[in-house]
């Protein structure tokens, strides 16, 4: 049976030959079809990003960006997570590489932070995003960061809704239980860590729930399908991040009860935030 690992030399020489019109995504895949299931989403995010970000570094540049993020990337890992699947590594050190790019030769990654799907800027917004997701592994600044991650996918939701991009929509959504689930996996915590993790989430999901609640009320009634299963999923991802938080039955009903009442009053009690 062949290796499935992606090692740096493949998807490096994947890159150069697409970029260099060698060859395209498609034949690559298939000179490698052993790792293809894991290579093409790194090809396609690495294109992506290259193609936004409008830069054309020279080779000297290029090697630098890449030593210096790949080195800060395995210091990292190896010193406080450490052994992670190979898979995981290429996706983080391509990811990486590719940010260094466009952080060390512009401004693209700052202009992208508004960007949406349907915007030339999206896929570095997105890079950005894994990048930060990789180096925040405490679970409190996770927590925190997959709120706000959420967050910006519920505005990126609204604009798409708007739009009536019913594809771009669904998508979304999957993200958005993509950052939801990643809170329920917290680890062992102790009891502070436990604590101040509930206090996290209880104030994140009133927050998303409503917020997701008044997006499907104003929403073309074609999308609202879409979101009203978001919803119904975001509560038994917050609830299940929670019970794994400590919070024992009695005191989840009473969270329960809580958020019925902001979905029903369309808002979040002072007392709640």
């Amino acid at each position: 049976m062949g290796d499935k690992r992606i090692t740096e030399d493949v998807l490096n020489e994947c890159l150069e030959d697409v970029r260099a019109g060698r060859r395209t995504v498609e034949q690559c895949l298939a000179r490698h079809p052993e790792q293809a299931g894991e290579l093409e989403p790194l090809l396609k995010l690495a294109l992506n990003v290259g193609k936004a970000a409008g830069l054309d570094p020279g080779p000297e540049f290029k090697a630098r960006a890449r030593h210096r993020f790949q080195e800060a990337v395995h210091s990292r890992a190896e010193r406080r997570f450490g052994k992670r699947p190979v898979w995981w590594r290429a996706w983080a050190m391509a990811v990486a590489a590719m940010l260094a790019v466009a952080v060390l030769g512009s401004g693209t990654v700052a202009a992208s932070d508004g960007s949406t799907p349907d915007q030339p800027l999206y896929p570095v917004k997105m890079a950005k995003e894994q990048v930060q997701l990789f180096l925040t592994r405490p679970p409190l600044a996770r927590a925190r960061l997959n709120g706000a991650l959420a967050e910006a996918r519920l505005r990126e939701i609204e604009a798409m809704a708007v739009k009536g991009n019913l594809e771009q929509v669904s998508k979304l959504t999957d993200k958005l239980d993509h950052h939801l689930a990643d809170m329920e996996d917290q680890g062992k915590l102790s009891d502070e860590e436990a604590s101040a993790l509930r206090d996290i989430l209880e104030t994140r999901a009133i927050k998303h729930l409503v917020g997701l609640k008044s997006l499907e009320q104003r929403a073309p009634p074609a999308v609202r399908p879409i979101l009203d299963k978001a919803l119904r999923l975001s509560e038994a991802r917050f609830e299940k991040a929670l019970r794994s938080a400590g919070v024992k039955p009695a005191q989840m009903e009473k969270i329960r009860g809580r958020w019925q009442k902001g979905l029903r009053e369309g808002r979040v009690d002072p007392a709640e935030r």
